[in-house]
């Protein structure tokens, strides 16, 4: 059976936005228990207009986390969440095992977890594992479980 061995979760703080509501936004993406232990990395870039981005990002690689905050992930979504991610899930894992969601920034900041409508997005990758390989359909039946 497959289990969760990393979680990444990316967002991008635009010129228009304070640094640290994107950054609140980014931990809320994981399970209240383990954000204070978070390591938050912060690189500047530019847009292509020259604009400059800040690039929030944090990743989870501790299995017993990884096991917490995809649980509080599946569990936190509003029902219409779940059913819509239910229905794409074919779309949002590929054939490495990698589940990918978006999820809606201003709402993570809130503390709310929903998929995202629109291009504010805070960027999930669960990373599922099995060995000696994962199997995709197994991959499906553990995120449908969670459902």
């Amino acid at each position: 059976m497959p289990f969760v061995s990393r979680i990444e979760a990316r967002a991008y703080s635009y010129a228009t936005e304070q640094i640290d509501r994107v950054r609140t936004a980014v931990t809320n993406v994981y399970a209240e228990e383990i954000r204070q232990d978070l390591k938050i990395e912060m690189s500047k870039t530019k847009s292509h207009n020259q604009v400059p981005i800040v690039i929030v990002s944090a990743v989870l690689e501790r299995m017993k986390d990884c096991k917490l905050t995809f649980d509080y992930l599946m569990k936190s979504f509003p029902q219409e969440d779940r059913l819509e991610i239910g229905i794409t899930l074919h779309d949002r894992i590929n054939e490495r095992c990698v589940l990918f969601l978006r999820l809606d920034k201003q709402e993570a900041f809130s503390e709310r977890i929903t998929l995202a409508r629109g291009p504010d997005i805070v960027g999930v990758k669960v990373y599922l594992r099995q060995y000696p390989r994962c199997v995709l359909d197994d991959a499906i039946a553990l995120v449908r479980n969670q459902l």
